[in-house]
């Protein structure tokens, strides 16, 4: 490690070193206030020509979707419905009894998720 180089001239070296990082460090962040003065101004008179030109956009409606629904009588879907609730508060324990008096129906992914989410924060 020794170089032959007095105490004196290794910090003369590194003083340069420091200076000239510092002088690349204040020269790039000039370059970059530069480009971003340019792209505003640049990016000014694009807006400026844009209101001045009105363009007539189309609108396009996207059709949606229709569910599929299927014709249940609503006697049958309390049934399953109960029949499903009971099975299971059977397997947890539950001896409570239950009616049904409401149901709302969901959109088929967002049942998915709950339930993915649901078994993910109960399996911590």
């Amino acid at each position: 490690m020794n170089s032959g180089l007095s105490l004196a001239e290794k910090l003369s070296i590194a003083g340069e070193t420091t200076a000239l990082g510092l002088v690349v460090v204040f020269a790039c962040l000039v370059l970059l206030i530069v480009v971003i003065t340019i792209l505003s101004v640049v990016l000014k008179e694009r807006k400026k020509n844009a209101e001045k030109e009105p363009t007539i956009e189309k609108i396009v409606e996207k059709p949606v979707p229709q569910p599929v629904t299927v014709q249940v009588q609503d006697d049958e879907l309390l049934a399953v419905l109960t029949a499903a609730v009971a099975a299971a508060m059977e397997q947890e324990g539950g001896r409570t009894p239950f009616v049904i008096r409401s149901y709302k129906r969901t959109v088929g992914a967002k049942a998915w998720r709950h339930a993915g989410r649901d078994s993910q924060i109960t399996n911590w």
